[in-house]
């Protein structure tokens, strides 16, 4: 079909959800109650020719309301459209943990690391960051579970008591047995 340019200024206008339509019975790329959007309409007539379903039109300034032919880009595509939103809208922020500047999608920390670590309310200037805990020696480690228990020791420690049982078996820290800490306590030790 070949191009016929619009006098916009003299089209009957409405809204629908939020945009401006313009209605155009005739115009070869209306919807069922013959309406076109206006921004459409304006870029068409910028160029001088109809825009294929596939293009899309967007408004720089965000407002879909602001319909002037300066304040209008055309995409090749509804997907080309969605990537360039998606790119404006990257939030950078700074870890509340490391202070790392990263993509903040809606996040407070760079990492499930850093959140981990926060977590267990381990300061920055405490914590090694590359190894979250400063272990006791070994022979040091094994006197602190004799004296109390490991659920004591490892909140002293900032870690849990799974984490001090895997201490323990990979380098063969000998720990008091099941129960041990109950029947001192009941002084049947």
């Amino acid at each position: 079909m070949k191009f016929k340019q619009t006098d916009i200024s003299k089209l009957k206008t409405l809204m629908k959800s939020g945009y401006v339509y313009a209605v155009m019975p005739q115009h070869p790329c209306c919807d069922k109650q013959g309406r076109v959007c206006f921004h459409r309409l304006v870029m068409e007539n910028k160029l001088g020719r109809y825009l294929a379903q596939e293009e899309a039109v967007h408004h720089i300034d965000e407002d879909i309301l602001n319909n002037l032919e300066s304040n209008l880009m055309l995409f090749s595509s509804n997907s080309d459209h969605i990537s360039f939103h998606s790119a404006q809208r990257k939030i950078y922020t700074t870890c509340d943990y490391c202070g790392k500047v990263f993509n903040a999608k809606g996040r407070n920390y760079c990492s499930t690391t850093c959140a981990g670590i926060s977590r267990k309310g381990i300061s920055k200037q405490s914590a090694d960051y590359g190894n979250r805990i400063v272990w006791p020696t070994n022979e040091e480690l094994e006197k602190m579970l004799w004296e109390r228990p490991s659920s004591s020791v490892a909140a002293d420690l900032g870690v849990s008591d799974a984490a001090i049982c895997k201490r323990c078996r990979k380098y063969n820290i000998e720990k008091p047995p099941r129960g041990y800490w109950a029947k001192k306590y009941a002084g049947k030790i």
